[in-house]
């Protein structure tokens, strides 16, 4: 019997790989590297640390709102970080909606 397994490489999926031993960095970058993911290692918690907040500092993830009478703004909590400035006078009514469910992007439909 033959299964095929869905491909769950995505373009433009990099991994970030934190070990203290170099050749388990090294080893786990080559394996993951030959399936298509672009790698990023670090040698301890800290470094990894410093390079997932250097990651997430960058411009292109960075969305600023100058807040007017009746914005609205909806983000997805999954995938992003808010951290807002306190730069605005007007009063903001601020309201979080979670939504639980076992749907997975790009997965199968029920």
């Amino acid at each position: 019997m033959v299964i095929k397994i869905r491909n769950t490489v995505m373009d433009n999926v990099r991994i970030l790989i934190i070990d203290d031993e170099k050749v388990i960095r090294e080893g786990v970058g080559r394996a993951l590297a030959k399936r298509g993911y672009e790698i990023a290692k670090a040698e301890d918690g800290n470094r990894g640390l410093e390079m997932l907040k250097e990651h997430s500092l960058q411009d292109r993830f960075q969305c600023r709102v100058r807040w007017h009478n009746k914005s609205l703004l909806l983000w997805d909590n999954r995938c992003v970080q808010h951290s807002p400035n306190v730069d605005y006078e007007e009063p903001r009514r601020m309201l979080r909606l979670a939504l639980h469910t076992d749907w997975v992007p790009g997965g199968e439909s029920a």
